[in-house]
């Protein structure tokens, strides 16, 4: 999935590992931590394969692709709720890794949709699990910075506010700076 995302791979190479892992899953005889890796590469597979075949334009609310996405990462969300639930300690940092991108890469998702608010509510989840990263920061801050026009009058200069504060601390991200401090510098003055 590296390799193809690094574009050193062609797409092609993700099919028959996709096949085999279905096959694997469809087989009913994956143990937790099989079940829980399957479903990662699954999630992980085709957000790979939607990110270089479908334009980000493009609205994705009926697209097979992306609904097998959400899919996958709602099952590994489930998976990770297992994990946490049955006490399986040495699973524990995998599985809040793991929720962490899940959550992340369905808020987009979501964003995408138009579920404005079930988005930034994942984001913030994402937040709990690893505050210090900046990408869920990055995600509830251009979302608000692109829906701000949806919010009562009164309330817009707070939500503008509150995007400008969470775009402003990924301004020194350097995969994060390009579409960051586009955006900032969009709103900064509103």
């Amino acid at each position: 999935v590296d390799d193809v995302r690094d574009r050193s791979r062609d797409i092609s190479i993700l099919f028959p590992v996709e096949e085999e892992i279905l096959k694997a899953l469809n087989s009913g005889g994956l143990n937790l931590f099989d079940r829980f890796v399957s479903y990662s590469l699954l999630g992980q597979l085709y957000t790979t394969k939607r990110c270089l075949t479908l334009p980000p334009e493009m609205a994705y609310y009926k697209h097979e692709l992306v609904m097998r996405e959400v899919y996958y990462y709602r099952m590994l969300l489930k998976l990770t709720k297992e994990v946490v639930d049955r006490g399986l300690i040495s699973l524990y940092a995998t599985a809040i890794k793991s929720r962490y991108r899940a959550i992340v890469h369905l808020g987009g998702l979501y964003d995408h949709f138009g579920r404005f608010q079930e988005a930034q509510y994942l984001w913030l989840q994402a937040g709990c699990l690893n505050e210090s990263d900046s990408l869920w920061r990055y995600n509830i801050g251009f979302s608000l910075a692109s829906t701000h026009a949806y919010y009562e009058d009164r309330a817009e200069p707070f939500v503008l506010a509150r995007a400008k504060a969470l775009l402003k601390r990924c301004l020194d991200n350097p995969e994060l700076y390009g579409s960051a401090a586009q955006m900032y510098e969009i709103i900064k003055d509103w």
